[in-house]
Parts: structure tokens; C-alpha cells; sequence
């Protein structure tokens, strides 16, 4: 299994940070300002968190290996 977090600050300021399994995006937050963080523009992510959970669970209960990446870009 592959994690891999990529930050990026955008043009207009603000943080994008997207979580990537297996090449798959699972997760997205974007900040406009530091009081104001959403999750996908709504909470819509927050329901995947188990099952994100679930998938690296199982990954090493398979012997798979974990490995996590960071990636920090700019718009």
C-alpha cells in the first residue's frame, strides 16, 4: 500500500492537502485562510477516514508493506 500526502499552496494563499492510496485520491482539505480549513468543501471526506483506516489495516494484515510519501508543491 502507497500513501502518499501532497501539500500544495496555491496561487491565491491558500493550503491544499490531498491524501492518495494506491493512486487513488481518498482525502482532500484546502485552507482559504488559517481559520477556515474545509474538508472537500463539505465533510464529505471525514466518512472515509474508517475505512482509510481499514485498507492500511488490512494492507499489513496481507504482509503488505506501508509506504508513505510527502510531496510539497506550488500553483
Amino acid at each position: 500500500m502507497i500513501v502518499n500526502e501532497i501539500t500544495t499552496e496555491c496561487e491565491d494563499g491558500s493550503i491544499k492537502i490531498e491524501i492518495i492510496i494506491d493512486d487513488k485520491k481518498m482525502f482532500s482539505l484546502k485552507n482559504s485562510d488559517l481559520d477556515s480549513w474545509s474538508l472537500n468543501d463539505n465533510f464529505d471526506d471525514c466518512y472515509i477516514i474508517t475505512h482509510m483506516m481499514e485498507l492500511a489495516y488490512n494492507a499489513g494484515k496481507n504482509g503488505e508493506k506501508l509506504i508513505i510519501t510527502k510531496e510539497e508543491n506550488e500553483e
